[in-house]
């Protein structure tokens, strides 16, 4: 009896495990759908064996990267990111979400659902403005609107212009790491206030008539004439569910074992 209790509770395990893990896998392949099929995103390092890459260490992205790559023919828009270290709050609240200093050429290579308010525009780039998601929103201002209101990142005042949300984002197991849980500062007035802080990603949106192969030789031969081919990395939608799928089966395989 005992020991048919045993396999049975293993057999158990074992297929919820596996659910879990799948389950995991389908959330991470969700966000990178979102980003689009014509987007690519330039890390800073190369992957090795397929999985281990610089993920946010050194970067040696500059500001002019991004202007070579607006010339390039197929090329629609690019966006520059920045990781912002520390916490927002307002007031005795706080939201464990991702600081992130973003170019608004961002906010038109994806599309966005607002709760309220506006998205990051032109005349963004210099003011202490802020586009949060609506897990920080409910964190911070749970109950009411967060429009106009005032949060504060390391001790620097920002004010909420917009508010984005996505139902089954903030239903999601991983919802503390999805677009939803994420806090867009203006990118040029961040620089400006800590020039030293690193350009972390290149975002580019290529023509949806371009063929992304020869894009992607294009990109990296006009990188490559400043950089180091171990200095960057051009990653499709592909490359980034390949990433995915390969982390999540690692962790299926660890969790069966």
């Amino acid at each position: 009896l005992l020991s048919s209790v045993g396999v049975m509770a293993a057999t158990v395990a074992i297929v919820l495990l596996t659910g879990i893990a799948l389950g995991v896998q389908k959330e991470f392949a969700s966000q990178v759908d979102e980003l689009g099929v014509n987007n690519l995103v330039i890390i800073p390092g190369r992957l090795q064996d397929g999985f281990n890459f610089n993920l946010g260490g050194a970067s040696y992205f500059k500001a002019e990267d991004d202007t070579s790559l607006k010339g390039i023919s197929g090329v629609k828009k690019t966006a520059m990111w920045t990781f912002v270290g520390g916490g927002a709050a307002a007031g005795e609240k706080r939201a464990s979400s991702f600081l992130v200093a973003s170019t608004p050429e961002w906010f038109t290579m994806r599309s966005f659902n607002l709760r309220e308010g506006r998205l990051m525009q032109e005349q963004d780039r210099m003011q202490p403005v802020a586009v949060i998601g609506s897990i920080a929103s409910d964190a911070m201002f749970p109950g009411k609107s967060a429009l106009g209101q005032k949060i504060t990142v390391n001790g620097s005042e920002f004010e909420v212009i917009g508010v984005t949300e996505d139902k089954e984002a903030e239903e999601s197991v991983l919802s503390f790491g999805s677009f939803q849980n994420l806090i867009y500062l203006p990118f040029d007035l961040l620089r400006k206030r800590n020039p030293a802080s690193q350009i972390d990603r290149l975002l580019v949106q290529i023509d949806e008539n371009a063929e992304p192969t020869s894009m992607i030789e294009t990109i990296e031969g006009v990188l490559g004439k400043r950089l180091d081919e171990s200095q960057f990395q051009v990653l499709t939608q592909k490359d980034l569910l390949k990433l995915v799928f390969k982390f999540t089966n690692i962790l299926t395989y660890l969790l069966i074992g």
